[in-house]
C-alpha cells in the first residue's frame, strides 16, 4: 500500500464518522482524513473501526437478520469523480459491518414513481437474498414508501417463502406526503437542480406527484395496508438547528421555512408528523441530508482540499529555500521574506478554516452513524 502523504500540522482531534464527540480520535495523516471525508475504507482502517466500536462506551449489537438499506428520491450509491466521491450511505454500511451486521444496499431508479421503484426494489432483493432468509429494511425518505408498496402489493406467498421481511424502519419518510411536492415552482426548481446534478432529463413527474399529501391521503395509504407479520418503526426529523447552522444559500432553508408554516417542525422536505408510521421511535435533530451523512462529506472534502493546498505551499517553500541556499542567499532577504510571509499567511488562513470546520462538527448534536447503529441494536433487542 502506498504510504500516506506527510502532514506537518499538529494532530487534529475531531468527531469521527463512527461516533459522537466522546468517540473523537486523533488523525495525523491527510489520507486518514480523506477516508473520513469520502467514505473510502482500507483494511487497516476498518479493523481499527471494529476495535473502536467494540471498546467504545456504547454497546452496539447486530440483529440476527440482514439489514437492507433503501435509498430515497434521487438516491445513488456513489456519485462524483474518484478523488471526491460522495456515498449516499456514507460510512453507514462500514459501521454496521463493524458490529457484525450483514448489509445489503438496494438500488432503485433515482426519479420514478413509487410502483416502479418498488418493483425494482423487489427485483433487487430477489437477486441478492437467498431462499429462506429474513431481512430488516431500513429506508430513508421515499425509500420507505417503496418498501411499504412492495410489502403490501408485490410479495405473494412464494415470495414470502423465499425471503421474510421482519421489519421496516423508515427515516424521514413522507408517509402523509409533503407540501413541498405540491408547489409547482419548488418541484420545478428541484427537477432542474436534479437535471444539472445528474446530467439527465429523465425525471418522472409522478415521482413528485406520489409525494403530495392528497395522493398519500386519498390513494396510497388507503390502498397500501400494513402487513401484520411485519413490524413498522419510524423516525422523524426537526432540522431547525441544522438548517440555520449552515450557509445562507443552503437549499433546504427556503423549503424548511415554507414547510414549517404549513406542517410544523420538519427536516427541510418532510415534516415530523408526516414521518410518523407504526411505532414512532423519536424525533431526530437533523435535516434531510444529515440523516444519510451527506453534508459532512462536503465539509470534510473542503478541509482535505485546504490541507492539501497548505502541504503544497510548504513544499514550495522548502524548494525555494533550498534554491536560495544554493545561490548563496541564505540570509533573509526581500524575496525570502516575502516567500515566508506568503506561506505563513496561507497557512494561518487554512488553519483558521480547518479549526472552524472541526468546531462545527464537534458541536453537532446529531450523528448519522450512531442513528443506524442504535437502530441495528433496537432490532437486535426485539429479536430480529
Amino acid at each position: 500500500m502506498k504510504p500516506p502523504p506527510r502532514l506537518s500540522f499538529r494532530l487534529i482531534h475531531f468527531t469521527s464518522v463512527y461516533g459522537g464527540p466522546a468517540h473523537g480520535r486523533p488523525f495525523s495523516t491527510l489520507q486518514a482524513l480523506k477516508q473520513e471525508a469520502t467514505g473510502e475504507q482500507s483494511a487497516g482502517n476498518v479493523a481499527r473501526q471494529k476495535a473502536a466500536l467494540k471498546n467504545g462506551r456504547h454497546s452496539y449489537r447486530a440483529p440476527r437478520s440482514a439489514i437492507v438499506l433503501c435509498h430515497g428520491l434521487l438516491g445513488f450509491d456513489v456519485m462524483g469523480p474518484s478523488f471526491a466521491q460522495l456515498h449516499y450511505w456514507r460510512g453507514v454500511k462500514e459501521a454496521l459491518n463493524a458490529i457484525g451486521c450483514e448489509v445489503i444496499i438496494a438500488r432503485v431508479p433515482r426519479a420514478a414513481d413509487v410502483s416502479v421503484r418498488a418493483t425494482v426494489l423487489k427485483q433487487s432483493l430477489d437477486a441478492k437474498i437467498k431462499d429462506g432468509k429474513s431481512v430488516n429494511l431500513i429506508a430513508h425518505s421515499m425509500g420507505g414508501l417503496d418498501s411499504r408498496y412492495m410489502i403490501s402489493h408485490l410479495l405473494d406467498e412464494p415470495d414470502k417463502r423465499k425471503f421474510k421481511i421482519n421489519s421496516l424502519t423508515t427515516i424521514a419518510t413522507p408517509h402523509h406526503g409533503s407540501s413541498i411536492a405540491s408547489v409547482p415552482f419548488i418541484s420545478t426548481a428541484v427537477e432542474r437542480l436534479i437535471s444539472s446534478l445528474y446530467r439527465t432529463t429523465s425525471i418522472d413527474a409522478r415521482a413528485f406527484t406520489d409525494l403530495t399529501p392528497a395522493y398519500l391521503r386519498d390513494v396510497f395509504n388507503p390502498s397500501t395496508p400494513d402487513d401484520p407479520s411485519v413490524a413498522y418503526f419510524s423516525y422523524g426529523a426537526d432540522g431547525t438547528e441544522s438548517v440555520y447552522s449552515k450557509p445562507f444559500i443552503y437549499p433546504f432553508r427556503l423549503t424548511f421555512e415554507y414547510l414549517a408554516a404549513l406542517e410544523g417542525p420538519n427536516d427541510g422536505l418532510v415534516s415530523v408528523e408526516s414521518a410518523k408510521w407504526g411505532q414512532y421511535i423519536r424525533t431526530l435533530k437533523a435535516d434531510h441530508l444529515d440523516l444519510i451523512n451527506i453534508y459532512e462529506a462536503y465539509k470534510w472534502e473542503a478541509v482535505v482540499k485546504s490541507m492539501g493546498t497548505v502541504d503544497r505551499a510548504e513544499e514550495a517553500l522548502k524548494q525555494g529555500t533550498e534554491a536560495l541556499d544554493k545561490a548563496g542567499l541564505s540570509d533573509p532577504d526581500l524575496l525570502h521574506g516575502e516567500l515566508r510571509e506568503a506561506h505563513a499567511e496561507l497557512k494561518e488562513n487554512v488553519e483558521a478554516k480547518k479549526d472552524n470546520l472541526v468546531k462545527q462538527v464537534e458541536e453537532k448534536q446529531f450523528n448519522a452513524i450512531e442513528l443506524y447503529l442504535e437502530t441495528a441494536t433496537m432490532l437486535a433487542d426485539k429479536g430480529f
